[in-house]
């Protein structure tokens, strides 16, 4: 049975005249791989891409990702947007969890 395990935001990046503006990084990490978890986020925060991964590293600067940019400069559009995308895939998620008890207990 598969459990459903939340995912952190990590880091967030803007790169300005692309198609996918915003960049977020998360801490879940391929171990194939080694990519990290991303969304892609439209400029004005009206489209993102599918769930990806990609190339990070931790304490670099990531410039192939653009600016990083803190949260509190993002503004409220995009910030809700982003919390939107995350309510969405984790209601996608739920319904296969919450038939077991113990994978509800694992989601809080």
């Amino acid at each position: 049975m598969e459990t459903l395990r939340l995912i952190g935001l990590i880091d967030q990046f803007y790169q300005p005249w692309t198609y996918d503006a915003y960049t977020f990084v998360f801490d879940e990490q391929d171990p194939r791989t080694g990519y990290y978890t991303m969304l892609a986020l439209s400029e004005d925060g009206s489209s993102f891409s599918q769930w990806t991964e990609g190339i990070y590293a931790p304490g670099d600067a990531n410039d192939h990702l653009g600016q990083r940019v803190a949260l509190d400069e993002l503004g409220q559009a995009i910030l809700a947007a982003v919390g939107a995308r995350l309510g969405a895939s984790l209601e996608e998620a739920e319904p296969a969890a919450a038939t077991d008890p113990s994978q509800r207990e694992a989601a809080q």
